[in-house]
């Protein structure tokens, strides 16, 4: 079982990055809205920073905190119990603390899943609720996966009176393209996501964040294919930014609501 989980997670935590990834490309340019994307990045980055948190728990990574939380994995329940200590301050300088509970189910075969709840948790001293699920769907020469968040708050009044809230909710379908039979070399690896992120601002503008077929691979730190959509804002009164992806490695053209490249 152990080893189930861990392979289980592996892939998820791959995952994860990657849809982090999607959420904070980010282009200095006054037209863009920093005060919302940057609360959309604040938002994917704590996700992805948990997947991570599950995965060193695992036993696939190094610990990213040198106070080393307590880890306390239950077999006949698949739940794995991830304690920060007050003051837990990572080699990565984020500040962690309160408990991470992931619940596995399925082993490694088709319909396993992953639910990650929190319990008093904070990142950076902003508290964090809600509700992650990763699903491995199906396998097969191009394995499919989902990474759900629903009701998430990032509370930022645990750091000052007024600080206000994030709010979101996100499903990602992630198909593993290539490089499945070789999974010890990451090197021949591709990814594409689809899906969509949702949710409110601390300064209460909307944001929907949605990818359509993006592609990664290792050798390149932009996407080489897909589009990634971003708008503020209600509807009538929204803006929104779209980036398109297209090889040579690095190549992307950047467009406002107005249809005006930047």
């Amino acid at each position: 079982m152990k080893k189930n989980l861990f392979k289980l997670f592996t892939l998820l935590f791959a995952i994860s990055l990657f849809v982090v990834s999607c959420d904070e490309v980010s282009l200095d340019d006054p037209e863009i809205d920093l005060e919302t994307t940057s609360d959309l990045a604040f938002a994917s980055g704590a996700v992805g920073d948990v997947f991570g948190a599950v995965h060193n728990g695992t036993g696939g990574g190094k610990s990213a905190t040198s106070c080393n939380p307590a880890v306390v994995y239950n077999l006949e329940t698949g739940i794995m119990t991830i304690t920060y200590p007050e003051g837990c301050i990572g080699d990565d300088g984020v500040a962690r603390q309160g408990v991470i509970h992931a619940t596995f189910s399925g082993g490694w075969l088709p319909g396993a899943t992953v639910t990650i709840t929190f319990e008093n948790y904070y990142h950076n001293g902003k508290k964090l609720t809600g509700t992650i699920t990763g699903t491995y769907v199906s396998g097969g020469d191009q394995p499919v996966f989902t990474i759900v968040a629903t009701g998430m708050v990032l509370d930022f009044s645990t750091m000052k009176p007024d600080g206000n809230t994030v709010t979101w909710d996100s499903e990602k379908t992630i198909t593993w393209l290539e490089g499945v039979d070789t999974p010890l070399d990451k090197s021949d690896d591709a990814w594409q996501t689809t899906g969509v992120t949702e949710g409110v601002a601390r300064n209460g503008k909307s944001f929907r964040n949605e990818a359509t077929d993006l592609v990664k691979v290792p050798t390149c730190k932009w996407f080489i294919s897909g589009t990634l959509e971003i708008t503020i804002g209600e509807e009538g009164d929204s803006k929104t930014y779209l980036m398109e992806f297209s090889e040579p490695c690095g190549t992307v053209t950047f467009t406002t609501s107005l249809g005006i490249p930047i």
